[in-house]
């Protein structure tokens, strides 16, 4: 049996989703399991791959499990059994020619992770494709679309902006962005602003992602298909955020405004979208980019 595994949170699990699909496609063995703490159903359109979540606990970075497998080895066999580590940051970034993956700070973008893979598919003697191929890739087929289908399909507002304003695990950025929302939105009043995480201004043209989904459980993956209807998508990383890093929305007609300290968090530089980095993190100066593109889109 063949195990991912990835003892971080759900934008690592995420990144990782496209370059699974492909080793389970080419190592065409009979079971695939992937173990992570994160809701089941972030990998839900998979199909064929099963989830565990009782492999570990956390004891400052001390990795308990039940299973042969650590933070920072890449492949364990054990048992005629594979276990194959998905998170970025193991064998300390480095590989196997001696290079270091975050080399100019590239972290968890696709950079990083395709030379991550690039050494995992060796390994496995299985060949990789081209970096553009793994562009992480949900399978809408398989995922909560008719209130998304009804919300998008009216036509009252000019653009759609997403802001994922959710604090990010990992990336500590403070931004007021009930502040910035509340300028905007009264602004333009024929934009509507769509928030993952609920506030307490109340305008006609402010919605919630929760609202429009209406699931019980983990969205993240209807926020991603939302995503495809919003032209400018803004947020600091974190777990809703990527998951609107999709192939759908790397193109032209897209907009991309990454709040954090590293240019690489907006994963794809080489993306048709146009992938717009705040560096001064300040209410004025986001609401003023965002007041920039919009005045270009209307």
């Amino acid at each position: 049996m063949i195990y991912f595994y990835n003892t971080f949170h759900n934008g690592d699990v995420h990144h990782s989703r496209t370059f699974v699909m492909d080793i389970m496609k080419k190592l065409n063995q009979t079971e695939y399991f992937y173990l992570h703490n994160n809701n089941k159903d972030v990998l839900k359109d998979i199909l064929n791959l099963k989830y565990d979540n009782s492999f570990i606990s956390f004891d400052n970075w001390n990795l308990v499990s039940n299973y042969p497998i650590s933070y920072f080895d890449q492949i364990i066999k054990n048992n005629n059994n594979t276990y194959i580590n998905t998170w970025i940051g193991q064998q300390g970034w480095m590989t196997k020619k001696g290079m270091n993956r975050n080399r100019d700070d590239r972290y968890c973008s696709l950079y990083s992770h395709y030379e991550l893979y690039e050494d995992i598919f060796d390994t496995l003697s299985i060949p990789i494709e081209d970096i553009d191929f793994y562009i992480p890739d949900i399978d809408f087929n398989f995922v909560e679309k008719n209130n998304i289908d009804k919300f998008v399909n009216n036509k009252k507002f000019d653009l759609k902006i997403l802001i994922v304003n959710n604090d990010p695990l990992t990336v500590r950025i403070q931004m007021d962005m009930d502040y910035v929302v509340n300028i905007l939105s009264a602004k333009y009043p024929n934009i509507l602003f769509i928030l993952t995480n609920k506030t307490q201004i109340i305008r006609d043209n402010i919605a919630y992602t929760n609202d429009i989904i209406n699931i019980n459980g983990c969205d993240l993956n209807e926020i991603g298909y939302l995503s495809k209807y919003c032209e400018i998508i803004v947020g600091r990383p974190s777990g809703p955020y990527c998951f609107c890093m999709i192939k759908d929305n790397f193109v032209k007609d897209k907009t991309f405004l990454t709040i954090s300290n590293n240019r690489y968090d907006m994963f794809y530089l080489d993306s048709d979208a146009d992938m717009l980095f705040l560096e001064n993190h300040t209410s004025n100066a986001l609401i003023s980019m965002i007041d920039e593109k919009i005045k270009k889109l209307i």
